[in-house]
């Protein structure tokens, strides 16, 4: 304790040219003197009192003070810490612990404000050190970065020599997310890792700082191919080349609402071929449904065709499996 008041001491008079030393005659008490107790108590004419500041040996040097004037030593209340005392109509009630009545809440200010050592070593750090953030895109799919990485520093980089270092830790995360052969969560977190070490060596080399580095990866996933909605006009010249899945349907159908998640299959399954088109048409739009004598006799709804430029290859009512579509459109791909 000595050593660290010297300490700040010298502190300040470093940072200073004006010091006065204040003679200990002359420094205040942070408790009452016996004079102001006396006076309050005068004043006031308490049936209670209670001394709240300080430690043991005060609260009852006060008490003391309060005998001396004419208060009753039964109505003196001296509180350990957790406990309280309870008044009913203007009468103690009780000091040995909180009573809750119907009305009352006791509200506990225990952990509010404080700072744990944790966090106040990590702002030490990151005041003397700095901060870095990187943070880029990057397609799983594709196993690799979608973006150039966005750098953010705080407390080590100036805006003269910021540009030079940005291009170092962008070659360390494009080298490290490069040549990817497999992907998975813990792989991209071992990458993360890798990064961010990469980087802070990097640095320390340089600016004799090691600075606390976060590297945030956000996953993007192309837009999967979905099935396109077309008017029948439309529909019927894409039919005349390559292999085509069609499918009419309604709105108010019901198993047109089972057949979805199936097109949602259909479409991943298929999302990277650009042999095969998907394609849904409102029946009722077509002026085909329930006519027959057509070339296409849409009689209900769905109703599934596969063509290979422009020859019906497949046709069938109501809901069909994703398999059985699937094996369909890969039999018409290969004929």
């Amino acid at each position: 304790m000595e050593q660290l008041y010297a300490k700040v001491l010298d502190q300040i008079a470093k940072s200073t040219t004006s010091i006065v030393d204040i003679s200990e005659s002359d420094f205040g008490l942070a408790r009452p003197y016996k004079e102001d107790i006396s006076e309050m108590i005068q004043l006031l004419k308490p049936k209670y009192f209670l001394p709240i500041q300080g430690l043991y040996r005060y609260l009852i040097v006060a008490s003391n003070i309060a005998v001396a004037n004419k208060v009753k030593r039964q109505n003196i209340i001296v509180l350990q810490n957790k406990r309280s005392a309870n008044f009913i109509d203007g009468s103690l009630f009780s000091r040995k612990k909180i009573s809750k009545g119907e009305e009352e809440i006791y509200v506990s200010g225990f952990g509010i404000g404080d700072v744990c050592f944790r966090v106040l070593k990590e702002r030490d750090a990151l005041s003397r050190n700095g901060l870095i953030i990187v943070s880029f895109l990057f397609d799983p799919i594709e196993k690799k970065i979608f973006s150039t990485p966005e750098i953010t520093t705080y407390g080590i980089l100036s805006r003269e020599n910021r540009e030079a270092y940005y291009e170092i830790i962008r070659k360390i995360i494009f080298n490290n997310f490069s040549n990817i052969k497999k992907i998975n969560d813990k792989i991209l977190k071992e990458l993360q890792q890798k990064s961010q070490k990469n980087i802070k060596r990097k640095l320390l080399r340089i600016f004799d700082k090691e600075p606390s580095v976060s590297v945030l990866i956000h996953n993007i996933y192309p837009e999967v191919k979905k099935m396109k909605k077309m008017l029948w006009k439309q529909a019927e010249n894409e039919l005349k080349t390559g292999v085509v899945y069609l499918e009419f349907a309604a709105d108010w159908c019901n198993d047109c609402k089972m057949q979805e998640p199936v097109n949602e299959e259909l479409s991943k399954y298929f999302k990277d071929r650009s042999d095969v088109k998907l394609i849904k048409v409102d029946a009722e739009e077509s002026k085909l449904f329930r006519q027959k004598g057509t070339k296409y006799e849409v009689l209900f709804v769905p109703t599934h065709f596969i063509f290979k430029d422009g020859q019906i290859l497949f046709k069938q009512f109501n809901y069909v499996p994703a398999e059985v579509l699937i094996e369909k459109i890969e039999k018409a791909l290969n004929s």
